[in-house]
C-alpha cells in the first residue's frame, strides 16, 4: 500500500484507490489519537471508555470513507462528511481523563483576578444581577444554539455552494474545536457558576433557563471555561457566513450575540474568557485555511498492485 497527495486540486488517481481521505478526516485521526493516548497514560476515572471512544472517533470517518469506496455508497460517503459533528458532541463528555493527565491545577483564581483586573468586578455577578426571568429563558435558548448554527451552516454549503466548500468548513470547525480542547488541557477552570455561588443573589430563574442550568451543572466534563469556546465557535460562524454567505450571517445575528451574552450572564465563563476566544477564533480560521489549501483534497490510500 502506498499513499499519494491529491494537494492543489490534481485529479484523484483513480486505478487501485482502496480509499480517498479528506483533510476533516486526517485532523481527526491525528487530535483523536492523541486525546486516546493521553487518557491511557492518565489511567484516571473512565479512561478505557474515553480511549475507546476516542479511538471509534479518530478511525470513523476514514472507515466509512472506505466502505463507501468499496459499495459505491453515496450514503455512507455522506455520513463521513457529517461523520466530525458526532465526533464534536461525542468527545466532549470524555475529556477528564485526558485533562487529568496534565495534572494542571484549577485557574479560576486566575481568571478571577484579570477579571477584577481588567473590568474593576466579576462581570458575570453584575450581568446576572440583571436578569429577568424571561431574559433568561431568551438568553438559555441562544445559548443552546452553540451545535446547530455551525451544522446548518454546513448543510446550506453543502447544498448551495458544493462538497469543496463544505469541507473547508468541516475541517475549520475540527480545527477550532481541537484547539479549544487544548486551551482547556493547557489552562483548567470550572468557571463561576461553581467558584461564584455565594455571590449571586439567587437561583437561575427562568422557565427554560433554571432546568437547562441544572442540567448544565451535571455536565460530563466541567474544567472547560477557557477559553469560551461557545464564543469562539461562534465567531467563526459568523466570520464564515459573513464572507461566503451573507443572508444567513444576518439571519443568525441576533441568537449570536445574544449566546455570547449568555456565557457571561448565565455564570458559565468569565470575562476574560471571551476576550481569549476572539484570538483563538482567529488562529484556528487562518490554520483551518492555510492547512486546508495544501491540500484540499486530502490524501488517496493506493494499493501497489
Amino acid at each position: 500500500m502506498a499513499l499519494v497527495s491529491v494537494a492543489r486540486g490534481q485529479a484523484e488517481v483513480q486505478a487501485g484507490v482502496i480509499v480517498s481521505i479528506k483533510p476533516a478526516d486526517l485532523l481527526q485521526v491525528v487530535g483523536f489519537s492523541l486525546c486516546a493516548l493521553a487518557s491511557v497514560l492518565s489511567r484516571s476515572g473512565a479512561w478505557e471508555d474515553a480511549a475507546g471512544i476516542f479511538l471509534f472517533l479518530a478511525a470513523g470517518s476514514v472507515l466509512l470513507r472506505a466502505a463507501a469506496h468499496h459499495w459505491r455508497s453515496n450514503f455512507l460517503s455522506l455520513c463521513a462528511d457529517f461523520f466530525p459533528t458526532l465526533a464534536i458532541i461525542l468527545s466532549y463528555g470524555h475529556l477528564d481523563p485526558v485533562c487529568d493527565f496534565f495534572h494542571l491545577p484549577l485557574a479560576d483564581s486566575r481568571l478571577m483576578h484579570i477579571d477584577q483586573q481588567l473590568f474593576g468586578m466579576q462581570p458575570s455577578v453584575v450581568l446576572a444581577a440583571h436578569l429577568t426571568p424571561a431574559l433568561s429563558d431568551v438568553l438559555m435558548a441562544c445559548y443552546c444554539s452553540y451545535y446547530l448554527w455551525p451544522l446548518v451552516l454546513g448543510v446550506l454549503l453543502y447544498v448551495r455552494r458544493g462538497e469543496a466548500a463544505f469541507d473547508r468548513w468541516s475541517f475549520a470547525v475540527l480545527m477550532i474545536v481541537l484547539l479549544n480542547y487544548a486551551c482547556y488541557m493547557a489552562v483548567p477552570a470550572i468557571g463561576p457558576r461553581f467558584t461564584l455561588t455565594t455571590d449571586f443573589a439567587g437561583p437561575v430563574q427562568g422557565v427554560l433557563a433554571a432546568p437547562m442550568f441544572a442540567a448544565f451543572l451535571h455536565s460530563p466534563y466541567h474544567r472547560d471555561c477557557f477559553p469560551s469556546g461557545h464564543t469562539a465557535l461562534t465567531l467563526m460562524v459568523l466570520w464564515h457566513a459573513f464572507r461566503v454567505l451573507r443572508p444567513f450571517f444576518w439571519v443568525i445575528l441576533p441568537t449570536s450575540l445574544g449566546l455570547i451574552v449568555a456565557t457571561v450572564a448565565l455564570r458559565f465563563h468569565y470575562g476574560v474568557d471571551l476576550i481569549a476566544a476572539v484570538p483563538l477564533a482567529a488562529i484556528a480560521y487562518a490554520l483551518s485555511n492555510r492547512l486546508f489549501d495544501a491540500a484540499p483534497q486530502g490524501i488517496a490510500l493506493l494499493s501497489q498492485d
